[in-house]
């Protein structure tokens, strides 16, 4: 049996054997015909507006190094032939940043997002627009891109913003900012009224109108849109201002992984990582920042944790779908105002007892959202959002025993929008775009008041649940008319709800105030005409109404009753504007006038502060801005030269103050708006990555009170950043930089508090301090 089965086997492995001759050559045979045809599957793709998620038709696609190439057409899609191995795309479009990326191996059609730069004006496109082009745009708009935002020390956007007229951004200590859009600081003592953020269209903004500035990361900016004053009818009506953050779009088919780490005076320390990743269906891009500074002035130090993350996916090529998270985790010492006595004398102590108080701010925040970005055709789209979050805080606060407590707020919410966009088929008869949608953001704030007992929470005196929604209908028209005309015609409808329960008033001997107040229902229409004269030069015109609620908390009187005569202010606003540039777009200017009369203007007064509504002020400017690429050449020594300039006349005088009293402070100006602002700067770049920022900042002296008795002295700030960047082995990027604040040693105050009690007005700013860094970064 043994010899049977042995010779059985050995015949069947020998046939075996020799069929596997024939066998190997035939497997290599169709192995190499599998992925010879795959290696044949033609190249194809679209490429997007990274800031609107909208197709770019006519962007050049070339294959590298071979140099074949082709247009993506008006759908933004383009097709390839195939290509040997190891080729790369290079996409490019007027007005958008260059990108290459590696070609898919699955065959599986790009999704390519490019991101805007702004130096070409005829070029530039407006998110708060449906995408317009901002020549043909009535309304106050100004663009960052992420080098602007990034060009000095990346602890905050004050550089940034504050080169754009019209706009101040301020810091009472590092990590606690305050943001006015041509408007008065009257009834923002801490932090931004009467402004929305949004982030990749995603409203960020809550119901009480707090703006989560410390959740977003430098590093992960792509482009901020600024709109300023009420003429952004597709987000609401508020009288200060949107500001539109994009985050940057991670290239597909590359992974780039970078470190950041920066030492400055006064112990700074930052710490970041940032992680961009993404194949043709999904992109990843994550950031972690840690920061710690031991404060310019006693009692000020700060710490900071963040995370960002954002997520892009392409199911087919009609959606884009995003996923959003951002935490924060960030905690800053209060050193507290102090007059101008004590300034002069020592601008670095700190106020009154804030110390023993231990006033500081302890907060965490997390915000969640999803979006989905659908294109039915060339026509017809829609974008819906969802957002939420989760915050909690501890506020020990006071720099005397007379007011003084310690706040612990939790508080939650979310927000939901969709925008329906129609574009009407190119002829000679119409072509218009309409927008229509819908947006509620609701807030739910748990906030209990307590003695404050040298930091620690004593008795408590105020236990209040807060609630808040705002709903906006909104509805805009962009019509092209004859003769180079183009009429656009918006408004929204306002809905605003509060509800205040106030928990400790149900003890037998307390008095329950709780109460529901419904603001009345707000129109808000607007209307802009812009005329084209050339390719590079337009003007236009518009009107729109705005209005601003107050926040929940302003609604809350000092004895604990609710204020249910306060309402919305409200105003008209009046503008003209003049943009653009020379034919090659070298040099460019954007100029603007305006005039707001706001009706109802909620006013402080006493403190603890009472809100009423009492007031009317008049709020006339002048902005300017201008911007030149002198040199813009790769193969000379001085590789690229940029100058801007902007420029800002604010003339904003109280009207009436209160009925009781019309001519009170009567054309006095507003407190905390300065009259001139300037700002110039520079960015140079020469050969072997060397480069120099500089920039320069002047602020005429303001009124620290209605009274117009007390001013703040006018000051010059001078910034300036230098590094080297270099490319070793192709893939790893390093850069070593080194900067100076406030080269002139100015002394001032960037955050003042306006009408304080005893003249205790300012918080005194760093001195000339010093920064330095480096970065290190690989792509595969």
């Amino acid at each position: 049996m043994f010899t049977l089965l042995h010779t059985l086997f050995f015949a069947s492995f020998t046939s075996v054997q020799r069929s596997c001759r024939y066998i190997a050559p035939v497997g290599a045979l169709l192995f190499g015909c599998f992925f010879g045809l795959q290696a044949q599957n033609p190249i194809t793709g679209l490429v997007f507006n990274a800031q609107t998620l909208e197709p770019l038709p006519g962007a050049t696609v070339t294959v590298l190094p071979s140099g074949a190439g082709t247009v993506t057409d008006t759908s933004g899609q383009f097709t390839l032939a195939a290509q040997p191995p190891n080729q790369r795309l290079l996409v490019s479009f007027i007005g958008f940043q260059k990108q290459e990326t590696a070609i898919p191996a699955n065959g599986r059609p790009l999704r390519l997002l490019l991101n805007p730069a702004t130096e070409q004006l005829a070029t530039i496109t407006v998110s708060a627009y449906n995408g317009h082009k901002l020549l043909q745009t009535p309304a106050a708009i100004a663009q960052l891109k992420a080098t602007d935002l990034q060009q000095y020390d990346n602890i905050s956007a004050i550089p940034a913003i504050n080169r754009i007229p019209g706009v101040k951004m301020e810091q009472r200590s590092m990590g606690s900012y305050r943001i006015s859009i041509r408007g008065s600081l009257l009834r923002s003592p801490f932090g931004m009224r009467n402004i929305k953020m949004y982030l990749n269209d995603m409203p960020i903004t809550d119901a009480g109108g707090e703006n989560p500035i410390n959740n977003l990361d430098l590093s992960l900016l792509g482009n901020l849109e600024v709109v300023k004053g009420p003429a952004g009818s597709l987000y609401g009506a508020g009288t200060g201002g949107v500001l539109l953050f994009t985050t940057a779009a991670a290239p597909p088919m590359q992974t780039t992984l970078q470190t950041n780490a920066l030492w400055g005076s006064y112990e700074l320390q930052q710490y970041n990582a940032t992680l961009h990743t993404g194949s043709n269906t999904a992109t990843l891009s994550a950031a972690y920042t840690r920061r710690n500074w031991n404060g310019y002035r006693q009692h000020e130090t700060h710490r900071f944790d963040g995370i960002n993350a954002i997520a892009r996916f392409f199911p087919d090529d009609k959606r884009t779908i995003t996923l959003m998270a951002l935490y924060a985790d960030v905690r800053f010492d209060i050193a507290g105002n102090i007059d101008s006595a004590a300034t002069a004398l020592n601008p670095r102590q700190y106020g009154g007892i804030a110390k023993e108080l231990n006033a500081h701010v302890d907060k965490q925040r997390l915000i969640t959202g999803v979006s989905q970005h659908y294109r039915a055709n060339s026509r017809w789209s829609n974008v819906s959002s969802a957002t939420a979050f989760y915050e909690v805080k501890d506020n020990p606060f006071g720099t005397n025993n007379f007011n003084s407590g310690f706040k612990r707020e939790s508080g939650s919410g979310f927000n939901l929008r969709t925008q329906t966009n129609y574009h009407t088929p190119q002829n000679n008869y119409l072509n218009a775009r309409f927008s229509a949608g819908a947006e509620w953001l609701h807030s739910f704030l748990a906030s209990k008041n307590y003695q404050n007992l040298q930091g620690i929470p004593g008795n408590i005196t105020e236990d209040n649940e807060l609630f808040q929604s705002q709903v906006t209908v909104f509805g805009q028209v962009n019509l092209q008319l004859p003769a180079q005309f183009f009429l656009d015609l918006g408004g929204s409808y306002n809905l605003n709800l509060y509800r205040i329960d106030q928990l400790l008033a149900t003890r037998p001997d307390s008095v329950n105030f709780s109460a529901n107040k419904n603001l009345k229902p707000v129109f808000s229409p607007r209307v802009g005409l812009t005329k084209m004269f050339t390719a590079n030069l337009s003007a236009y015109a518009s009107v729109s109404r705005g209005f601003a609620p107050p926040a929940v908390e302003e609604i809350i009187l000092p004895d604990g009753k609710v204020n249910t005569d306060l309402t919305a202010e409200n105003g008209t606003n009046y503008e003209i504007g003049l943009r653009g540039s020379t034919p090659n777009g070298r040099l460019s200017a954007d100029v603007s006038a305006y005039r707001l009369l706001l009706d109802n203007e909620i006013l402080a007064q006493g403190q603890p502060a009472v809100y009423y509504n009492a007031g009317k002020t008049l709020h006339s400017g002048i902005e300017t801005a201008l911007y030149a690429q002198l040199v813009n050449n790769h193969s000379t020594v001085l590789q690229q030269l940029n100058l801007w300039a902007a420029y800002a006349l604010q003339q904003f005088t109280f009207e009436q103050y209160t009925p009781d009293a019309p001519d009170q402070y009567k054309n006095n100006q507003i407190p905390g708006v300065p009259k001139h602002t300037f700002s110039a700067g520079a960015t140079m770049t020469l050969q072997a990555g060397l480069y120099l920022n500089a920039a320069h900042y002047y602020y005429a002296k303001m009124p620290l009170n209605n009274a117009n008795t007390d001013f703040a002295p006018a000051y010059h700030l001078l910034n300036m950043r230098t590094g080297i960047k270099r490319t070793f082995v192709k893939h790893w990027q390093t850069e070593v930089f080194f900067g100076i604040n406030n080269m002139l040693n100015a002394q001032y105050s960037s955050f003042h508090n306006l009408n304080a009690p005893g003249k205790r007005y300012f918080n005194p700013s760093p001195g000339i301090n010093y920064y330095g860094g480096v970065s290190i970064g690989v792509t595969w």
